[in-house]
């Protein structure tokens, strides 16, 4: 059980397993939820254990508060299946947050004023301090959807195919094929335990993590030809013209970032995307020893100990100044025998009369 100074951050116990067992077997309606600007572990933990759900014989809704990702999960029409997925539910009985790290990542819905508090969040964030009544949070999990494949059969709900390939694809995704630093035995275990049940790891390898669109390429194409770097420090940005010129109108790095970070001297890798009138979205990967989510989280963000995000409030220029500074700090502090190149300013940066 991992602690975070005094805070306790692997929040699992039996008692809480048989709470949240009674909960559901008491409710008839089902909220099932994912995050905003939801991938593949969300969207595969959230199906799989909405469809675990109505198997029992619970009415359940999909609550997606945000536009489904273009591509980096799997969709229930490759498995014959539809899903009706909803922006905001109706009247509910039991509400349960799937891969949902704080509550602003919740939408709407849960984060306006006024708004009711969770009854249940199965979650796998380090930066997840228990947003909802009941927590089962244990950040040592590679993806939620590990989680979720323990805790159907100990909920006694049964995995049949289509829950382990809609799990297997959380896995698949949020490990990136298996290859973080935080994939470990107990996940490829209940992978082969899902592969067992009929998810087929290679059709889901494909269809989640290596196919892309041609829009894809040449968003990618333009993120790249802005690339920079410092250091162990390497960046880019994406802008609204970058989306019209590509044709790829989602207000994401189309997973960039998880290539990026594979740069062979980078430690840290940044994508800088505005999502609204002063508000651009940051997301930082980090190769094993350099903890982003602290730095998320000084930005009111958070995440995973090497794969982090936030919401900064600001112009681009601006924004991009005190992320990068504020991340290589953090690079220097754990390796101060690095050489830099001093502070990163507008006049350090490539390309810089682009954005502003």
């Amino acid at each position: 059980m991992r602690k975070n100074g005094n805070m306790e951050k692997n929040k699992t116990s039996i008692e809480d397993l048989k709470s949240m067992k009674q909960k559901i077997d008491q409710a008839q309606n089902i909220a099932v939820f994912c995050h905003v600007r939801p991938d593949g572990d969300a969207m595969g933990s959230m199906t799989g254990f909405g469809w675990a759900l109505e198997n029992a014989g619970k009415s359940v809704q999909f609550v997606c508060p945000d536009e489904l990702p273009p591509d980096g999960w799997l969709r229930p029409e490759e498995l014959g299946r539809t899903v009706a997925y909803v922006r905001e539910p109706e009247p509910y009985d039991l509400s349960i947050l799937l891969d949902i790290s704080d509550i602003e990542r919740a939408g709407s819905y849960f984060s306006g004023v006024g708004s009711p508090k969770p009854d249940i969040c199965i979650d796998h964030h380090i930066s997840n301090d228990g947003i909802a009544e009941l927590n089962w949070i244990d950040p040592d999990a590679p993806a939620t959807a590990s989680l979720v494949a323990g805790l159907l059969p100990r909920l006694g709900m049964a995995i049949d195919s289509d829950i382990a390939s809609m799990l297997l694809s959380g896995i698949v995704m949020d490990t990136i094929g298996f290859s973080t630093s935080n994939t470990n035995p107990q996940v490829l275990e209940i992978s082969a335990e899902l592969m067992k049940s009929g998810a087929d790891l290679y059709t889901i390898t494909q269809k989640v993590l290596k196919a892309h669109s041609y829009e894809v390429s040449k968003y990618w194409a333009r993120g790249l030809s802005k690339l920079n770097r410092d250091g162990q420090l390497v960046w880019t940005w994406f802008t609204e013209e970058d989306r019209e010129q590509s044709g790829y109108f989602y207000k994401d790095d189309a997973h960039l970032i998880d290539h990026l970070i594979s740069t062979d001297t980078a430690l840290a890798a940044i994508i800088f995307i505005p999502t609204a009138p002063e508000t651009v979205k940051v997301s930082w990967r980090a190769k094993p020893g350099l903890y982003v989510a602290a730095v998320a989280r000084s930005f009111g963000g958070g995440g995973h100990l090497a794969a982090a995000g936030a919401e900064v409030k600001g112009i681009l220029p601006d924004v991009m100044d005190a992320v990068l500074n504020e991340t290589k700090r953090e690079i220097l502090r754990l390796h101060p025998n690095l050489t830099s190149k001093g502070r990163i300013t507008s006049k350090s940066t490539s390309d810089w009369n682009e954005i502003v």
